[in-house]
């Protein structure tokens, strides 16, 4: 290597001696890259815009915009034909670089911020100190760019006669110059984003030249047994990507450090991916055997065997694993471990998702005897990534409780309602809190009022519940335009318990979603009693969905009632007004064959409003029949149907036994003026018995009788 140097500094002084202003060459390969290219060639121009430089471009066969686009930005754009091997592309380049450094790019890569490039290219002394730079490549999984992998890819290199690339597939820079500067700069790569396959496409690709190059007795072993298990990762046969990581573990040499980190590194976790519990042990354990340096890697394995011990229900070495990952974790982000094996391994603590599985089980860990604990960890979380939602919303609930910090759900409470998917269960832990631990009110009311947070339910009912000034006002000048879900159908518990009128808010409901949002009731406190004083106030809602509300809404709590309550009926008889009017607003006064085919539920208020039609003209026997005919169509209605049926017959019976009664009286009656009559006709006072006789006539013409005591008096019989 020292000859290496030497020869490599003296080749480079007469190879630069014409081209003196050229400190940095930059060399990219591409091929229909015109998406991706604007975007890596503006990262650099700071860069190239600061030092002496040159951009050198070697197209491999674009058919879209690639050339033109780089064309802008260089002169220095060249062809070269594909032959299926990444290195000699990249080595085109370097035949084309005449700067003293090389430094080279993906056209998917675009370097955040070049000022610390600048820097060390920009200070001589310290580039005198150096043969190679190390940059971060962040690598992102999604366009959302919520998911990431970081390595130090040694990408910058003084120019020696052996500088030259290796490898068909990830190619790299065959000796690796030391010393080396890690330069605090991150390059963000999205060339494994998936989209439509893109990722397997090139997996299929690269898979196929990285077996071929085992053949090559030149190949790299272990750096090429590490590509190819990766590659078969992706193709999702994780038998094959183990196979061949033991073969790279075999085939490694005592300074192969980074290899060896990436090997150990991958099949422990894809054991662990397996559930292979005890086998991720045992490769641990033959990783950490006999190493002295701690490498970033070790960080990783440590959350691995963290999560092997909790499969296998050891929580004493699950909690030691999980101290010692973020004891090192912490140096690691300190930059005082040995980050050699950041050469070739792409670790997990630097993403989202592993990083909330560390927290999450330290969390679960502590949950029951340091809630406090429990939830710094969970605070820690960013997203779901790599978290059970369910898991993790009933540990925070329970750790809440058991902490008393009745703040957490207004601190976080920000997070909670911008999160589409699971804020609305987190909410609704917090409305059981309010409602069942009447202790947190004062915290939460307190933390809560500090937000500013508009048109939000949950805070509205809160400041509703506290009676804070303004609410009901506000409720009222929001309702017409409030968002139509079931969270928001609470706030109608208030309107109605205020009678605001909420006919501008039912109106926007569904008819297809209306069964669903009703279901809401179920949680309101005393809802029967709402509702029913609702509707004596408010009986006759002017909108055919209004309508439809009270309906529903009083066939809800009906469904669930005593039918004996008189308050019950009452509501039965509104809830069948309000049925019949709607049914008829639909089908008017349908035929009898448009009857058969309309829903159940309107055949039922038809019927029923065909009975109170029939009751009101007396003809109770009909109103029966209809009433019979509604229940049979509308079975849920049938027990108050045929309390409704059974009132009316025992008040068929009472006005029978009264009309008995009354008849029974008028017999009686008349057997005595009958009798008077007699009387008065056998004394001979016919005058007096005429007068009585007119009257009984018009009592009860029909009797027969009353023929006999004309005669009687008309013709009296003159005594002997």
């Amino acid at each position: 290597m020292k000859f290496n140097f030497l020869f490599g500094r003296m080749a480079m002084k007469a190879r630069v001696k014409n081209n003196k202003n050229i400190l940095l060459s930059v060399g990219i390969i591409t091929k229909n890259e015109e998406k991706n290219l604007p975007n890596c060639l503006e990262g650099l121009k700071p860069l190239l815009m600061a030092i002496p430089s040159e951009l050198i471009i070697v197209d491999t066969g674009s058919t879209d915009q690639t050339k033109e686009i780089a064309r802008k930005y260089t002169s220095k754009v060249y062809d070269f034909k594909w032959i299926n091997d990444f290195s000699a592309a990249r080595n085109e380049t370097l035949k084309h670089a005449s700067g003293e450094w090389y430094m080279y790019l993906d056209a998917d890569e675009w370097i955040e911020d070049c000022r610390d490039l600048i820097a060390f290219f920009s200070n001589k002394s310290e580039l005198a100190c150096y043969n190679s730079a190390s940059i971060t490549i962040r690598s992102f999984v999604d366009e959302q760019m919520t998911e990431q992998n970081d390595f130090y890819a040694p990408r910058i290199a003084r120019r020696f006669p052996d500088t030259i690339f290796v490898g068909r597939v990830h190619e790299y820079i065959k000796v690796r110059y030391q010393p080396r500067k890690y330069i605090n700069c991150v390059a963000r790569h999205f060339g494994y984003v998936s989209d439509n396959g893109k990722v397997l496409n090139k997996s299929k690709r690269n898979l196929p030249l990285l077996l071929e190059s085992l053949d090559d007795p030149t190949t790299d072993l272990p750096h090429t047994y590490t590509q190819i298990a990766n590659e078969y990762v992706i193709h999702g046969d994780i038998d094959k990507a183990m196979e061949y990581q033991r073969k790279g573990i075999d085939s490694l040499e005592s300074d192969d450090i980074p290899e060896r980190c990436a090997l150990y590194h991958e099949l422990v976790r894809l054991l662990c991916s397996q559930e292979k519990w005890d086998e991720a042990l045992q490769i641990a354990q033959e990783y950490f055997s006999g190493k002295k340096t701690i490498y970033s890697t070790d960080v990783d394995i440590h959350l691995f065997l963290a999560i092997a011990w909790k499969n296998k229900n050891d929580p004493v070495k699950e909690q030691a694993e999980l101290e010692t990952y973020f004891r090192l974790r912490q140096l690691a982000e300190q930059k005082a471990l040995d980050t050699a094996d950041l050469l070739a391994a792409n670790l997990c603590y630097t993403t989202v998702g592993y990083t909330n599985l560390a927290y999450f089980l330290y969390a679960i860990l502590m949950n029951d005897t340091e809630p406090v604990k429990a939830l710094e960890n969970l605070e820690k979380i960013q997203g779901w990534n790599k978290v059970e939602p369910k898991v993790y919303i009933e540990m925070e609930n329970s750790c809440v409780i058991a902490a008393k910090a009745w703040d957490w759900y207004p601190n976080h409470y920000d997070v909670i309602s911008n999160d589409e998917e699971w804020g609305l269960q987190r909410r609704e832990k917090m409305i059981e809190i309010w409602k069942n631990y009447p202790e947190s009110r004062d915290s939460m009311a307190q933390a809560l009022a500090k937000l500013d947070i508009q048109d939000d339910p949950f805070l509205l009912e809160v400041r509703l519940q506290q009676n804070m000034p303004d609410a009901l006002e506000t409720l009222e000048e929001t309702l017409p335009t409030m968002s139509v879900t079931p969270y928001e159908i609470n706030l109608l518990y208030y309107a109605m318990k205020e009678n605001l009128d909420i006919d501008p808010f039912i109106s926007r409901i569904d008819a297809d979603e209306l069964q669903d949002y009703i279901a809401v009731i179920d949680d309101w406190e005393n809802a029967y009693q709402v509702i029913t004083d609702y509707y004596q106030n408010y009986p006759n809602p002017p909108s055919l969905r209004g309508l439809r509300w009270k309906c529903t809404a009083l066939e809800h709590i009906l469904l669930q009632a005593d039918v004996t309550d008189e308050v019950v009926q009452q509501n039965f008889i509104s809830y069948v007004q309000s049925m019949t009017v709607l049914a008829r607003a639909l089908y008017k006064e349908p035929s009898e064959e448009a009857l058969s085919i309309i829903p159940h539920v309107h055949r039922f208020a038809i019927y029923m409003g065909r009975a109170e039609a029939a009751r009101r003209a007396n003809k109770m026997a009909e109103c029966v029949q209809y009433m019979v005919d509604a229940a049979n169509e509308y079975p849920i209605m049938k027990h108050l149907v045929q309390a409704q049926i059974e009132a009316i017959r025992q008040d068929m019976n009472e006005a029978l036994q009264q009309e008995q009664n009354r008849d029974a009286e008028r017999a009686s009656l008349y057997l005595q003026i009958k009798e008077k009559l007699r009387v008065l006709i056998e004394a001979g006072d016919f005058d007096n018995a005429a007068q009585i006789l007119e009257q009984y006539q018009k009592l009860n013409p029909t009797d027969e009788a009353i023929s006999y005591f004309w005669q009687k008096i008309n013709n009296p019989v003159k005594p002997s």
